[in-house]
């Protein structure tokens, strides 16, 4: 069955709300995912983060891009 993909301008509209920079806290809260699951990810290169001191940050905007460009599920 093919997946309807969702219009890049809508899915930044669901994140307007969202801060512009985010915290992992955040963005595991965003994912509903666990912190440690986030961090995972990002030692991974596979989410995109900026760390800035000892954290993690994420920008919304590329949160949005990376979203926007993931493969769809296929379960």
């Amino acid at each position: 069955m093919a997946h309807s993909r969702i219009d890049l301008e809508e899915l930044k509209k669901g994140f307007a709300e969202y801060p512009p920079i985010m915290t992992t806290q955040d963005v595991a809260g965003l994912l509903s995912m666990n912190i440690q699951e986030v961090r995972r990810l990002v030692r991974e290169g596979r989410i995109p983060a900026r760390r800035i001191g000892k954290a993690y940050r994420f920008f919304r905007d590329e949160l949005v891009l990376w979203l926007y460009n993931r493969e769809p599920d296929r379960t």
